[in-house]
């Protein structure tokens, strides 16, 4: 079905980012953001359609590059709203983030060629980083806690990640 009430593409996948941002106590910077991002063709339309956004019956490989998808990391047929914080206070930079993300939501059970999820899951992401400038680089840690469930079988798994990593400039 297509209506004319506001002229756009048939097939259409969305970004839509709010953010704001400012001062606070000696002179800190920081910034707030909520994105929404979804892979689904015409995700809120009546011509909503699945496995159109990266591949399709004619472009059976997609829009990818080594199996990865040349746009949004979700990959097809996904919707993620993030909210975050950063704040830069001095040499100091703090971010974090709150994630939930249904993956491969409406796509042919299983799809091969999704390669995050073959059906359709369920993630909550939460991570924090900060990073600290020293004399002769950049030091940055970073913690998450990653929840997903399996929307089929109602699995779960929880995987904790971290990293510490140092950067300089030869």
């Amino acid at each position: 079905t297509i209506d004319n009430k506001f002229p756009r593409p048939l097939r259409t996948l969305s970004l839509i980012n709010l953010s704001t941002w400012g001062t606070r106590r000696a002179g800190a910077l920081w910034r707030a953001h909520v994105e929404f991002s979804t892979t689904t063709c015409a995700d809120f339309d009546d011509a909503q359609s699945a496995n159109c956004g990266y591949e399709n019956g004619v472009f059976t490989a997609g829009y990818r590059y080594r199996n990865r998808a040349l746009g949004h990391s979700t990959d097809s047929d996904s919707r993620q709203v993030v909210i975050g914080l950063s704040m830069q206070d001095g040499p100091r930079d703090w971010v974090a983030r709150l994630r939930r993300a249904e993956i491969n939501r409406i796509g042919t059970v299983p799809q091969s060629t999704q390669p995050l999820a073959t059906g359709p899951e369920l993630w909550w992401i939460g991570e924090g980083v900060v990073e600290q400038t020293l004399a002769r680089g950049r030091l940055e840690l970073g913690l998450g806690l990653e929840h997903r469930r399996d929307e089929l079988t109602r699995d779960t798994s929880i995987e904790p990640r971290g990293y510490l990593r140092w950067t300089a400039a030869f």
